[in-house]
C-alpha cells in the first residue's frame, strides 16, 4: 500500500472518530463551534475574536455547499 493511501485513510478514520465522538457524546455546540457558525453566516475581511480569518472563510465556504 502507497504512503498516500495509508495517510488518506488514516486522515479519514480520524475524521470518522473525531465526528461520531462530537454527536454522539456531546449534546450541545461548544464556545468556539457555535461562535464560528455564527461568524460563517458572512463573508468579512475581519472578524471580532483575535485570530485570522483564514478558518472562519473556510467555514462559511463548507456552509455554501
Amino acid at each position: 500500500m502507497k504512503m498516500e493511501n495509508k495517510i488518506g485513510i488514516l486522515l479519514t478514520a480520524y475524521l470518522v472518530v473525531h465526528v461520531f465522538i462530537r454527536l454522539f457524546f456531546s449534546q450541545t455546540l461548544q464556545v468556539d463551534d457555535a461562535e464560528q457558525i455564527r461568524l460563517s453566516q458572512e463573508l468579512l475581511l475581519g472578524y471580532p475574536i483575535p485570530q485570522p480569518p483564514l478558518y472562519s472563510w473556510v467555514s462559511w465556504g463548507m456552509f455554501q455547499i
